[in-house]
């Protein structure tokens, strides 16, 4: 298992996808049907060998609140404090969620995105050009 997926997301429900390093889009194709799970062999290759990962919203209820907005990373920040996040290159945020609401959303004003169904967001401890 890479040490690339933090312990948090290490979890067999959960879906994963390959993406090429410094991107942040998945490569294969039909990734939202065929999840790789944290510790499959293709996708620990994949990261040993330098590459990302994305971390695909809806498998296990895992929901993905992406906000972009930097004005409101302190009121999300207040929001889920007790919830797994992580800084995206950006300096905006990903809120790691559980819950059975699954609808992807773009916030007003393209402040961000809440990514409940087959959307992606490059896993924590990827690099990004």
């Amino acid at each position: 298992m890479s040490e690339k997926i933090p312990t948090q997301l290490q979890n067999e429900k959960y879906g994963f996808c390959k993406v090429e390093k410094d991107k942040k889009k998945p490569f294969e194709t039909g990734w939202q049907e065929k999840p790789y799970k944290f510790n499959d062999s293709p996708l620990k290759e994949h990261l040993d060998e330098g590459g990302n990962y994305g971390v695909i919203a809806g498998y296990g209820k895992l929901r993905i609140v992406d906000i972009d907005d930097l004005n409101l990373v302190p009121i999300f920040d207040e929001l889920f404090k007790d919830t797994f996040s992580v800084q995206t290159p950006s300096g905006g945020r990903h809120y790691y969620i559980i819950c059975d609401y699954d609808k992807n959303h773009v916030l007003k004003n393209r402040a961000g995105e809440l990514r409940s169904d087959k959307m992606q967001c490059v896993g924590p401890n990827c690099e990004i050009n």
